[in-house]
């Protein structure tokens, strides 16, 4: 893993959650969607809405959390496009 890297999907048997968020492109949250997933063999079976509090609250909290670092990029970046380049 060390010279690979490392994934950012895994992917097991079984019933999985996955979170999905939407972010405007001033940093606002627009959805959050949770599901459960069903996998069989690497294939989604059955997805079905996941309506829970916990789920619910997770993906708002990291969806927070990208919308933020990716404000503060764009801000350093806009910044650093201002900056006198020398030749």
């Amino acid at each position: 893993m060390e010279k690979e890297g490392i994934p950012l999907i895994h992917s097991f048997e079984g019933v999985k959650r996955s979170l999905q968020v939407l972010i405007g492109p001033e940093g606002s949250i627009e959805h959050v969607v949770c599901t459960r997933n069903q996998l069989l063999r690497h294939n989604a079976r059955s997805v079905s809405l996941d309506v829970e509090a916990e789920p619910q609250r997770i993906g708002a909290r990291c969806a927070r959390v990208f919308a933020e670092a990716g404000v503060a990029r764009m801000r350093s970046t806009s910044s650093a496009s201002r900056l006198p380049r020398g030749r």
